[in-house]
């Protein structure tokens, strides 16, 4: 029995090629006069598929903007210690003066 597959849309996160196709393989275990109930567990399941992949579209999100803010942070560290570098430099150069 093949699994069932869906399509999914994925808006405004990058996707160039169109839908995702998601294969579920998923295979009940009663016979057809519980298609109702089939249906349900299959929507279920299918929600559930969605949900985890929008929390890891999600994550995916909150990683990339970790990484610039902690990027943002090591840029500003630079700057800072260059300055800190120069105003030491600077007090060395005036010390090694006031001693001639």
């Amino acid at each position: 029995m093949m699994g069932r597959v869906l399509a999914l849309p994925l808006w405004g996160f990058g996707v160039k090629n169109g839908p995702v196709k998601l294969e579920t393989r998923y295979k009940p275990k009663w016979s057809g006069g519980q298609s109702a109930r089939r249906e349900d567990l299959s929507l279920n399941l299918v929600s559930h598929l969605i949900e985890r992949l929008r929390d890891g579209v999600l994550r995916d999100i909150e990683r990339q903007n970790r990484k610039k803010e902690n990027v943002r942070i090591l840029e500003e560290q630079i700057i800072l210690t260059e300055h800190l570098e120069a105003e030491r430099k600077k007090m060395l150069l005036a010390k090694g003066s006031q001693k001639t």
